[in-house]
């Protein structure tokens, strides 16, 4: 692919890619192909505004119009969220649960099985966008994680539920089930899916690590760095911490595949995506140790799709190249991640259509020059939140040819 002539204002979009690719570029394998995959063209909905049926079926014949084949919409509801407006404003609405049929947690209201209907009428792919490790919804018996503090030299337990133990992995494979249920043609893990630097400390853990490996978890001590000069506690990044890292990832990895066998069985067309943040492929080191996520390991061993987050708001404030970097950078990191992946279809490059700071719409260039970029290439794409009206005009003619 010839290097595009780029504006200024198209540079965030194409830094985040960038950066991405090569950062993953000599490190990802030729993953195994999987039959029937089909190319993802998604938008991803935080919030659906529609209040029924009527006017859900109108929204989704625009959005399958303008291009796309596949809409995401969250499933599940957190203590702070905002409420799809078919559910908001019910006496007595809980304050967490899952918008789908199940006796494993509370529901909201079930909006999926309307909603895989009315998508499938309009010949769009339906989505489920759920929960992991947050999804306690308030069960009291199942399992915490558990942090350690360096700063207190002592550990706390959390909400979020310790994903490596098997209790918690029962209840989720229940509960997925149940989703798969609804008729849903994939499900998007959301990026909870991962475990901390300090994270996975609990008795349990320790103790199937020692079993599964033969090892001890080292001290902290070789993991933290008490303080820095600054007086500020520091990431050491032993390397006798990285047998427990790899566990952690590959424990994280093979839920996420556990998770896809499990509903298959029930719903056996159904397709999973694992949600990575882009620490896991911009510095795939980091990322391994920070959160306990890999890209190559998600492709090897894990679900149908690899989702990669590339906000580039959110990138271009964490961190800074500039255009000449960039410019150096383009041909090389696509050509080189491109020979390295034959089915570039499964990973999903996402791009964000609202600065998350501010709530403001990105320019549809960043968006149009990101799509270009990584629909030429082979890529899956998926835009969160879906485009305003505004942007979608400066989006029509891209996605009708794309």
């Amino acid at each position: 692919m010839p290097l595009m002539r780029l504006s200024t204002r198209r540079l965030p979009i194409v830094l985040a890619l960038l950066i991405l690719l090569s950062g993953c570029a000599n490190r990802v394998i030729i993953a195994p192909e999987i039959q029937g995959l089909e190319r993802i063209k998604a938008v991803q909905v935080l919030v659906l505004r529609s209040k029924d049926d009527a006017s859900t079926a109108l929204w989704l014949n625009r959005i399958r119009r303008m291009g796309f084949n596949t809409v995401i919409l969250r499933a599940f509801q957190l203590d702070g969220d905002r409420y799809h407006a078919a559910a908001a404003g019910q006496p007595g609405i809980k304050r967490e649960g899952v918008y789908f049929p199940t006796r494993h947690a509370p529901v909201v209201k079930d909006l999926m099985t309307s909603f895989v209907r009315l998508c499938h009428k309009e010949g769009l792919n339906a989505y489920a966008w759920m929960v992991t490790r947050k999804g306690a919804f308030g069960n009291p018996d199942l399992p915490g994680d558990v942090v350690y503090s360096p700063d207190e030299n002592t550990f706390h337990t959390l909400t979020d539920l310790d994903i490596f133990d098997p209790r918690v992995r029962a209840y989720l494979k229940n509960l997925y089930v149940d989703l798969a249920s609804t008729g849903v043609d994939g499900i998007l893990l959301q990026d909870d899916l991962a475990s901390r630097i300090g994270e996975g400390f609990t008795k349990g853990n320790l103790a199937r690590y020692m079993q599964q490996t033969g090892d001890q978890v080292p001290p902290y001590s070789h993991l933290f760095s008490k303080h820095g000069d600054d007086g500020k506690t520091y990431i050491k990044a032993s390397s006798a911490f990285d047998g427990w890292v790899q566990w952690k990832t590959e424990g994280i990895t093979s839920l996420a595949r556990e998770l896809e066998d499990t509903v298959r069985k029930f719903n056996p067309g159904i397709r999973m995506i694992m949600n990575l943040t882009y620490e896991a492929v911009t510095s795939p080191k980091n990322g391994r140790l920070w959160l306990s996520q890999d890209l190559r390991s998600a492709l090897a061993r894990g679900p149908s799709y690899a989702g990669i987050m590339l906000y580039h708001r959110q990138m271009q404030d964490e961190l800074g190249l500039t255009l000449t970097q960039v410019l150096e950078l383009l041909d090389k990191s696509l050509q080189d991640l491109s020979q390295r992946l034959e089915q570039k279809t499964r990973v999903i490059l996402k791009f964000q259509s609202r600065d998350w700071k501010t709530g403001e719409q990105v320019p549809v260039d960043d968006l149009v020059s990101g799509l270009l970029l990584a629909w030429g290439q082979g890529w899956s794409v998926a835009i969160v939140p879906p485009p305003s009206d505004e942007q979608a005009t400066g989006l029509y003619r891209v996605l009708k040819d794309m």
